[in-house]
């Protein structure tokens, strides 16, 4: 399986992302560049400090000034990886492109080819056999010749897509979605990115109707999905629960977003909501 990404030097990963350190030396060095790069106590609980959300390695233009100053080698681990997702489950290797990377609609079929290192496996997940059975299910779906977020929604819900637009609001009920994004840890880029959503969730009007998904965004959902269950993004929630929030946000995203590029970065915002512990949909 080919896996393409290109860094568009967002600033997504660094904002609303915690960062673990994965060993002694790896928060050593860092401390070490806090201080040539006079940066205020970079480490905190072996990861790396943020401020409302934000690394503090972060600077106000969005790009990371480890990246700028010394480059890419001397971040840490994770970060010099993200997006790259590399997962042990059930002693199956596994990897992937996190879709919660806010350039990964842009790039995930132009950029550069990536293989995985060896140290991007250090995550390992267990699933039992109920969970197993379930994700073994739907990614059989999503593997259908022809496969289609609406042919998804049907797999899932036995609806077709412009009434499964109609009940999205009753399935969610009042999943707080303000309130996530107004938690400091959640960074800000996500609530900028979001606050379309939350004004069409809190509005009294009906969900527009979405009869058909643009095939650009139709297709990046069937890969964000896919790679949300795959690489167990949201491990507390059931697979066919993942695929059907992700259904939710593709809907709501078409509903908000014309263009394709747009839409796809909300999505790919969604995403990152998708695997916070909260309150599950209704089916």
């Amino acid at each position: 399986m080919t896996m393409r990404h290109q860094c568009l030097l967002c600033g997504g990963s660094c904002d609303g992302v915690h960062v673990n350190l994965l060993n002694p030396d790896e928060k050593a060095q860092i401390k070490r560049l806090g201080k040539r790069l006079k940066v205020r106590r970079p480490v905190l609980n072996n990861a790396l400090r943020q401020e409302h959300g934000r690394c503090v390695f972060l600077q106000p233009d969005n790009k990371c000034i480890i990246h700028s100053r010394l480059g890419v080698e001397a971040k840490p681990m994770v970060c010099h990886q993200y997006p790259l997702i590399g997962v042990q489950v059930n002693g199956e290797r596994r990897w992937g492109i996190d879709p919660g990377c806010y350039a990964t609609f842009e790039t995930w079929r132009s950029g550069p080819s990536l293989e995985p290192p060896p140290s991007a496996f250090g995550l390992v997940r267990q699933l039992d056999d109920e969970t197993k059975r379930l994700e073994t299910m739907v990614l059989h779906l999503l593997r259908q010749p022809d496969m289609s977020m609406a042919k998804l929604v049907h797999g899932l819900t036995n609806t077709k897509l412009d009434e499964f637009c109609g009940s999205i609001k009753s399935r969610l009920g009042d999943f707080p979605l303000a309130e996530i994004l107004g938690r400091p840890v959640s960074g800000k880029l996500l609530g900028r990115i979001l606050e379309p959503l939350v004004h069409l969730l809190q509005s009294t009007n009906p969900l527009p109707t979405v009869l058909t998904l643009d095939p650009l965004l139709d297709a990046f959902a069937l890969h964000a999905t896919t790679n949300m269950i795959r690489l167990v993004l949201a491990p507390h929630l059931p697979p066919p629960h993942v695929a059907l929030l992700m259904c939710m946000g593709t809907t709501m995203a078409a509903a908000i977003h014309d263009d394709p590029a747009q839409s796809g970065r909300l999505l790919s915002a969604w995403s990152r909501v998708v695997r916070l512990p909260v309150r599950r949909p209704h089916r």
